[in-house]
């Protein structure tokens, strides 16, 4: 489904977006009264750019989806829970998931951090005192 996008960007006239071909020229006609070439030009790129881009990555979803069917699943959450550990994926997952939901638990893991750094420098340093001595 090709959608044609309004070049027509007034304030005091928004154009809808059309999805027909047909509305789609009449409307780039009128666009092209309000715009220098320039600019006409440099619109319909962007828009070109853009297809190529959405017909790319069409492409490339139906590759990895072949790719997934190839490799004999169907659903990607089981084939990602065969592979791997089990639980330890499972703890790391969620210890993962909680970092990025919690504030709390990142604070506690980032002080958990500094004690640890803290500790290791504390340690290396008694550890040279003592050798030098």
């Amino acid at each position: 489904m090709f959608l044609c996008f309004s070049l027509y960007f007034s304030t005091k006239h928004p154009a809808p977006i059309s999805t027909s071909g047909s509305s789609c020229t009449s409307g780039l006609e009128d666009v092209e009264k309000g715009f220098g070439e320039e600019e006409i030009e440099y619109w319909r790129r962007k828009m070109q750019e853009k297809t190529a881009e959405v017909d790319r990555l069409g492409h490339e979803q139906k590759r990895l989806k072949a790719l997934l069917l190839r490799s004999g699943s169907t659903d990607v959450a089981e084939y990602l829970s065969t592979r791997g550990c089990g639980m330890l994926d499972e703890t790391i997952g969620w210890f993962a998931t909680s970092l990025f939901k919690s504030a709390f638990i990142r604070r506690a893991f980032c002080l958990h951090l500094f004690v640890l750094y803290t500790w290791i420098i504390f340690l290396l340093w008694w550890i040279s005192t003592r050798t030098h001595a």
